[in-house]
C-alpha cells in the first residue's frame, strides 16, 4: 500500500476539522454546563475523577463510565500541571473546585480532538486499502447525518467516549472490509481480533449501550479470531472497570434490576413493559432519529440487491459487504429494541456512528461494481442527502431552542442580582454553581464537602426528594430559617418550576413567585409548613 498523498490528507481532515468547530459552537450556543442545566453527568465525571487523583475509588458506577473518569482524571491532572508550571500553583483540589468548567471545557477539546483524528485517520486507512477517496469521504459526512451525535460532542458524557469508541473500532475493522486478499496475512488478523476485542471491553466499561456492537465479532474470519475477540473484550472490561472493583456485586445488581423489571431504571414489576408502551417509545425514537430507522430500511434493501448480483457472479467485495451489512442490521435492531424500553436518543449513538462504516463500504462497492451503478448511485446519495438534511432540520431547531432556553438563564440571574443581600438558595436542576457543585459532590462520596464550604461559605441548597435544607457539609433546621424569616430575611430559591409531576415537591415551602419561566423559576421563602 503505497503512503496517502499530503493533499488528499488534507481534504480528509476538512469534514473532522469542521465536526471540531460545530462542537465548539454548538456547546458556546447552550453556554457553561451549570448555567444550561445540563451538569449531569457532566460534574458527577469531574468530581469522581478527582477521586482517581486522590487514589480513592469513584462511588458512581451507573453506565459503568471508569473509561471516562480515567481519561477525566489523566486530563485534570496534565492541566493542573501546566497550571503550575505557567503560574501560582494551587492545591489540586482547588484548581478544580475552583474552576470546574475549564477543567470540563479542557476535558472536552482534548477527547474532541481525538474524535476529529480518528475520523481523519479513518478516512485514511479506507483510502490506503480501498485506493478511492469517496468512501472515505462518506465515513466521515455520516457523522453530520445524526443529531445526537452532534450534542454528544458537547458534552463531557460517555456519549463522547461512545463516539471515539466506535470510531476506534472501525478503524480496526477496515482491513476486514476494505482489504484485498493479498493484503491480509495471518499475524496481521490475529492482532486485528485482539485490538477489536480490547476496544469493545473499552466500550461497555464506557457504557453498556455499546453492547449491540458485539456483533462485529462475527466479521472476523475463523473461530480461532473469534475467541481471540472474546478473551480480549473481557480482559480489557476487566481492566478498565478496576476502579470499581468493590462496586461489582452493587453494579450487577444495578443492570439486573433494569433488565428484568418493566419500568425504567429499575422500575415497576417484574418482566416486559407492555406491548403498547414499547409502541409507543419506538414511536419516540423514530420522531427523535428518523434516519436510524431509514438506514435500517436501506440496508434492508441493499443486502437483497447485493444478493442479486451475487447469484450471477461470485465475488469477494460483496461477499464481505454483504456479511457487514447483516452484521451492521442486526446491531441496529438490537440497539433499537433495547432502548425501546428506555426511550432516551442518546442510547442509540453507537449503532448511528457504526452505519458510517456500513455507508463507506456500500460506496465502495458502488465503485467495484458498474451493474446498475446509476440506480445504485441514486439510492446512495438520495439516503445520504435525506440524513444530512433531516439532521440540519433538527440541528437548527435545537440551536433555536439553546438560544431560548439561554436568554431565559439570563433574564433569571438578572431579576436574581435585583435581590441582592437575599441568600440564595439552589433546587432541582439550579443554574448556580455552587449547586452544580454540590451534586456533582454528593455523587461522588460527599468527599470535598470542607473545601466547597470553605470556598462557599454562604451555598445554600434545597433537596426536593428528602425536603431539607443543607449546606455542603450539614443539614440546616427548619427552625433556623424561620426564624430569619421572622426576622425579616430574603431568602429566595432558584430551579425549576415547581409545577406538573414536581408540585407535589413543594408541600413544605409557602412561596410567593417572583419569575417563573418555561425552564426556570424565581420563588422567595415566606414560610415553611411542619
Amino acid at each position: 500500500m503505497k503512503p496517502v498523498p499530503l493533499a488528499q490528507v488534507f481534504l480528509l481532515a476538512v469534514i473532522p476539522a469542521g465536526l471540531f468547530l460545530s462542537s465548539i459552537f454548538l456547546h458556546a450556543s447552550a453556554g457553561s454546563y451549570y448555567l444550561s442545566g445540563i451538569f449531569d453527568p457532566e460534574y458527577v465525571y469531574l468530581f469522581n475523577a478527582l477521586n482517581l487523583l486522590h487514589l480513592h475509588p469513584p462511588t458512581h458506577a451507573d453506565h459503568p463510565g471508569t473509561t471516562l473518569q480515567i481519561f477525566g482524571a489523566i486530563i485534570i491532572l496534565g492541566k493542573w500541571l501546566l497550571s503550575c508550571a505557567v503560574g501560582p500553583c494551587v492545591s489540586l483540589d482547588d484548581s478544580v473546585l475552583g474552576n470546574p468548567e475549564a477543567y470540563l471545557v479542557t476535558i472536552n477539546a482534548i477527547l474532541n480532538l481525538f474524535v476529529a483524528g480518528s475520523l481523519v485517520w479513518g478516512g485514511m486507512r479506507i483510502l490506503r486499502f480501498s485506493n478511492m477517496v469517496l468512501p472515505a469521504i462518506t465515513l466521515q459526512l455520516t457523522m453530520f447525518s445524526f443529531l445526537q451525535i452532534e450534542l454528544a460532542l458537547t458534552r463531557v458524557s460517555p456519549e463522547l467516549l461512545l463516539v471515539l469508541s466506535v470510531l476506534v473500532l472501525i478503524l480496526i475493522l477496515i482491513p476486514e472490509v476494505f482489504s484485498q486478499p493479498s493484503h491480509s496475512s495471518g499475524s496481521g488478523m490475529a492482532r486485528n481480533a485482539i485490538l477489536t476485542g480490547g476496544i469493545l471491553g473499552f466500550g461497555l466499561a464506557t457504557k453498556v449501550t455499546f453492547f449491540p456492537l458485539l456483533g462485529v465479532v462475527f466479521l472476523l474470519q475463523g473461530p480461532r479470531k473469534r475467541l481471540l475477540a472474546v478473551c480480549s473484550c473481557l480482559a480489557a472490561f476487566f481492566a478498565f472497570t478496576l476502579p470499581i472493583l468493590a462496586s461489582y456485586p452493587s453494579t450487577v445488581v444495578w443492570f439486573g434490576s433494569i433488565l428484568v423489571h418493566q419500568g425504567q431504571y429499575g422500575s415497576g414489576m417484574y418482566g416486559f413493559p407492555e406491548f403498547d408502551i414499547v409502541m409507543d417509545n419506538l414511536a419516540i425514537l423514530y420522531s427523535g432519529e428518523p434516519f436510524l430507522f431509514i438506514s435500517l430500511g436501506f440496508y434492508l434493501l441493499a443486502i437483497f440487491g447485493i444478493k442479486s448480483l451475487l447469484s450471477r457472479g461470485n465475488a469477494e467485495p460483496q461477499i464481505k459487504i454483504l456479511n457487514l451489512l447483516w452484521i451492521g442490521c442486526l446491531i441496529i435492531a438490537v440497539q433499537i429494541a433495547i432502548t425501546a424500553k428506555h426511550p432516551g436518543l442518546h442510547y442509540m449513538l453507537p449503532a448511528m456512528v457504526f452505519t458510517g462504516l456500513l455507508n463507506a463500504a456500500l460506496v465502495f462497492l458502488h465503485k467495484t461494481d458498474h451493474r446498475y451503478a446509476l440506480t445504485r448511485a441514486v439510492l446512495i446519495v438520495g439516503v445520504l442527502v435525506v440524513g444530512l438534511s433531516l439532521n440540519g432540520v433538527r440541528l437548527a431547531a435545537w440551536a433555536k431552542d439553546a438560544e431560548s432556553h439561554h436568554l431565559e438563564t439570563k433574564d433569571l440571574l438578572h431579576e436574581t442580582k435585583k435581590k441582592d443581600g437575599c441568600w440564595q438558595v439552589g433546587y432541582y436542576r439550579s443554574p448556580l454553581i455552587e449547586y452544580a457543585l454540590a451534586f456533582g459532590n454528593d455523587l461522588s462520596g460527599s468527599r470535598y464537602g470542607d473545601v466547597l464550604q470553605r470556598m462557599y461559605p454562604n451555598a445554600m441548597f434545597y433537596n426536593i426528594w428528602s425536603q431539607e435544607f443543607h449546606s455542603f457539609v450539614a443539614r440546616i433546621q427548619s427552625r433556623t430559617l424561620v426564624d430569619q424569616i421572622n426576622q425579616g430575611r430574603c431568602i429566595v430559591l432558584l430551579g425549576s418550576p415547581f409545577r406538573g409531576p414536581y408540585a407535589i415537591y413543594k408541600s413544605k415551602l409557602v412561596l410567593t413567585p417572583l419569575l417563573v419561566t418555561s425552564n426556570w423559576a424565581l420563588y422567595r421563602l415566606v414560610g415553611l409548613r411542619s
